[in-house]
């Protein structure tokens, strides 16, 4: 990532079994350059997450779950680019 970028999250979505939605939130340091490497803390029981929809919403992660997607927030609603590594 190109010195002073915009990029300010990057939240990585999970899907358990009953198709609940768990969305993680990764926070990208303003003073971040090159590769950048976020690490999230996945409690099933008790996630620190935004969570939303499924069959039986129980607000904890039943498995098997998946991911089911991302979501990049940048700065000041600016826009940019972001290259993923290994996820």
């Amino acid at each position: 990532m190109p010195q002073g970028a915009p990029l300010s999250q990057l939240n990585i979505r999970l899907c358990d079994k009953d198709g609940e939605i768990f969305q993680f939130t990764g926070k990208v340091p303003a003073s971040a350059n090159g590769w950048v490497t976020l690490t999230y803390e996945v409690d099933a029981e008790k996630p620190s997450a935004g969570i939303w929809g499924g069959k039986n919403p129980n607000k904890k992660i039943d498995f098997p779950a998946t991911i089911n997607g991302i979501g990049i927030d940048f700065r000041n609603k600016a826009s940019g680019y972001v290259g993923l590594g290994l996820v």
